[in-house]
């Protein structure tokens, strides 16, 4: 098992990832990462790829049912943020 490094938010929200993190990812600076919080104890951070988001972004793009009307399209968005709250309340409860 591999030593677990320790860093610390600056007053601006910077964290600084230690070298040897960075080392074995082959973390460069300026490297995009996206960020999201698990639960309250827990933050995921994921290099971004511009390339492949931007391939997936066309590849969905193209997969679209140009048919669809916007009262679809907002049933649809309205579905999907009714089960991300779900299941942020259940997370909350979890943590």
């Amino acid at each position: 098992m591999e030593a677990i490094e320790t860093t610390r938010m600056s007053t601006r929200g910077q964290v600084i990832i230690p070298k040897s993190i960075r080392d074995k990812a082959k973390l460069e600076q300026d490297d995009l990462f996206a960020v999201t919080a698990a639960d309250k104890n827990t933050i995921i951070l994921k290099r971004f790829d511009r390339k492949e988001w931007t391939k997936r972004f066309r590849e969905l793009r193209a997969s679209i049912d140009k048919d669809m009307t916007m009262d679809e399209i907002n049933d649809i968005v309205k579905e999907v943020r009714r089960d991300r709250h779900k299941r942020a309340r259940r997370g909350n409860k979890e943590s």
